[in-house]
């Protein structure tokens, strides 16, 4: 096994810092002396739209992924390995028959260049198109 999703991939700075903050600045106005309850509830719902919506997003992609993994619901596709490709933000993968895009920056899923020889034959599992794909897994046959 060359690379294999799992549950610690998700860079988790990018969940809990915006999620902590949030927390505290919950905590502050919830316990602001002058304003009344119909305010309280109008910031918080502010501050956890705004604060909230990017760690949930990706909190919610990650197990996602993770979920169609272990349940099969992806594609797979098997090759010799030609190449791979990056401009510092997106690589590009090339096995024979299949070219897959992927970004360097993933919050999860492979965000690295795999160590391989040209012509391991490999087996890549993946979500989503080929020009942007979560690659799951990558397995030597």
């Amino acid at each position: 096994m060359i690379y294999e999703i799992s549950l610690l991939d998700l860079s988790w700075p990018l969940v809990l810092i915006p999620s902590t903050f949030l927390f505290l600045l919950s905590k502050y106005i919830w316990s602001h002396e002058l304003l009344v309850k119909k305010q309280k509830i109008k910031y918080l719902a502010i501050a956890f739209f705004v604060l909230g919506t990017f760690p949930l997003c990706v909190f919610v992609y990650h197990l996602t992924a993770n979920i169609m993994h272990l349940t099969g619901s992806h594609s797979s596709a098997e090759g010799s390995y030609q190449s791979i490709s990056d401009d510092g933000r997106i690589a590009t993968l090339n096995i024979t028959g299949h070219r897959f895009k992927f970004h360097l920056y993933s919050t999860s899923c492979l965000s690295h260049k795999p160590n391989l020889t040209k012509g391991d034959y490999i087996k890549v599992k993946y979500l989503g198109e080929k020009n942007d794909v979560c690659i799951l897994e990558i397995q030597k046959i």
